[in-house]
């Protein structure tokens, strides 16, 4: 999980230095409640998971519950959020498709990869980690492509 809010911070410097300032003030908790903290938010999350406009609409209700019950948020975004750090049971060829502006940087899946024995990663450039959203006329030949290699 710290490879994975390194990374996110990461991203952060690629916003405006005023949100990028306030979302700086924000992860070391100066702030709380802040409708422009929570604008800035809105902008990173248009950077790294999902670069489209207006969001899909099965998008958008997703994201609006979180602001009303954020409890599935909170327990995935605990200890570990990528893999599972005990016993990794999957055990058929797996395929990781990424979008190049990903929150889910290279780093932060790399534990995948040492511990998937089969696993294979497709990066689709201008995409983010709703890829499948932003691009999905090209998403299902990446993974026919994966299947008949694999079956």
């Amino acid at each position: 999980m710290a490879q994975w809010k390194s990374a996110a911070r990461g991203w952060i410097s690629a916003l405006p230095p005023r949100q990028a300032a306030l979302l700086e003030e924000y992860r070391m908790g100066s702030i709380q409640g802040s409708t422009e903290a929570d604008h800035a938010l809105e902008e990173l999350d248009k950077l790294t998971t999902l670069m489209k406009e207006p969001f899909p609409r099965e998008l958008q209700v997703s994201l609006d519950w979180l602001k009303e019950d954020d409890t599935v948020l909170l327990s995935t975004d605990g200890p570990n959020d990528l893999c599972d750090e005990g016993n990794m049971r999957v055990q058929g060829p797996d395929l990781i498709i990424s979008g190049d502006q990903d929150g889910a940087t290279s780093a932060t899946i790399t534990p995948l990869y040492e511990k998937l024995p089969t696993v294979k990663r497709v990066t689709i450039p201008g995409g983010s980690h709703m890829v499948h959203l932003e691009q999905p006329e090209g998403y299902p030949s990446d993974i026919q492509r994966h299947v008949c290699q694999t079956v």
